[in-house]
């Protein structure tokens, strides 16, 4: 019978939960930060929840997207919330 070897067990730190709907994520990241909170953007857009896009990019610096081209993706797909909840004015 062969002979089984498990792993020692880990002790990882374990991190905690951003809370769910917290635009909040933790500034130390930066560009991690910028881009989770764009992908959430839009996700939200394309899922048609315009209001928590928005809310969400208000925990966006625009200082922290690595190049332009996240950063244009980033305003195009705030734009596209504002249209999306009937605010075309403020979507220019």
């Amino acid at each position: 019978m062969p002979a089984t070897t498990t792993a020692p067990p880990t002790s990882s730190p374990r991190r905690k939960p951003l809370p769910r709907g917290s635009p909040t994520i933790p500034r130390s990241s930066g560009t991690l930060a910028a881009n989770v909170v764009s992908h959430r953007v839009s996700a939200d857009y394309v899922l048609g929840n315009a209001g928590a896009g928005l809310h969400h990019a208000q925990a966006a610096q625009l200082g922290q997207f690595p190049d332009t081209e996240r950063r244009a993706r980033f305003l195009v797909d705030v734009a596209l919330c504002f249209a999306q909840w009937n605010k075309p004015g403020r979507a220019y």
